[in-house]
């Protein structure tokens, strides 16, 4: 049986979010296809979840643990960053109390594989290395330095700019030093694995697209289909998530509007930011 320890920059449960969605239900199909699984997280002040609300089974299957921190970006920690040679991106994910905690996890049990889910967990490569065997597979849910370039392009403040094009260099260097010191990849798309190889990753990368179970979303709603409606859901708190909206407003849903007159777009999501109730465009 397969001992597999996964470690998480944000709760999994509830699953209400792209990278949770895709930390649970992969820690469940491991556990379906008897893996031994452990499950530690860092339950973070933006995105936090109480243990507690977690089903009671799963906690017990995983032996569950948390360890709350607080890596909302501040101004101060942006600024003393500058200094430190890291990027901000990833350094808010690094400290000592999780550090200790994955150690003792790495002390009482001989894993087989660290799963790493998320770029983020990378910076814990060192720690597991110094205290483990274990094959250390990189869960690439993005490609985050790509992300942000995307971010950066769109960036309309000059020092804004200036200051994320440096971070973005930093992160950059650490996302490929990561894919260089990890032992396998496993990517969420195609596209993904497709990029990270033409990047000169020469370790084994495999695609496993994030499932769900669809009897958990059973609900049936007394809605009939409405003809010429496009609809988006996603975490708007996310900016990417917001970008891609803006995108789609700016370069398609005029074309869209000329070729379909009665066609509706209709957004919807956790953390709406408040621009995005007055939009000015018909439909």
């Amino acid at each position: 049986m397969l001992k597999i320890l996964q470690i998480c920059n944000k709760a999994p449960y509830p699953a209400n979010d792209g990278s949770s969605i895709a930390i649970y239900n992969m820690a469940r199909g491991l556990l379906q296809n008897g893996a031994d699984v452990r499950v530690l997280a860092i339950n973070t002040k933006k995105h936090f979840k109480p243990d507690s609300g977690i089903p009671l089974e799963f906690r017990k299957k995983v032996n569950y643990r948390s360890v709350f921190r607080n890596t909302n970006v501040t101004l101060a920690g942006a600024m003393l960053n500058l200094f430190s040679g890291q990027s901000y991106f990833v350094s808010r994910f690094y400290f000592r109390e999780f550090s200790k905690v994955l150690e003792e996890a790495l002390s009482k049990d001989n894993f087989d594989i660290v799963q790493i889910e998320g770029l983020f967990m990378a910076t814990y490569i060192p720690v597991i290395r110094r205290n483990s065997k274990a094959l250390i597979v990189l869960r690439a849910h993005n490609i985050e330095h790509v992300i942000w370039e995307r971010h950066i392009a769109g960036e309309s403040s000059f020092f804004k700019r200036l200051y994320l094009s440096a971070q973005n260099r930093r992160l950059r260097k650490f996302e490929m030093d990561a894919l260089r010191r990890v032992d396998a990849v496993v990517t969420i798309t195609s596209a993904d694995e497709n990029n990270i190889r033409k990047a000169g990753c020469d370790k084994p990368i495999y695609t496993c697209i994030t499932g769900i179970d669809p009897s958990e979303y059973g609900a049936t709603v007394n809605q009939k289909p409405r003809k010429g409606t496009v609809f988006y859901f996603g975490s708007m708190d996310w900016l990417p998530n917001q970008e891609a909206v803006t995108w789609f407003l700016n370069h398609c849903w005029d074309k869209v509007k000329e070729a379909v007159p009665s066609a509706r777009f209709v957004i919807a999501g956790r953390g709406m930011p408040l621009h995005f109730y007055h939009i000015n465009k018909p439909g």
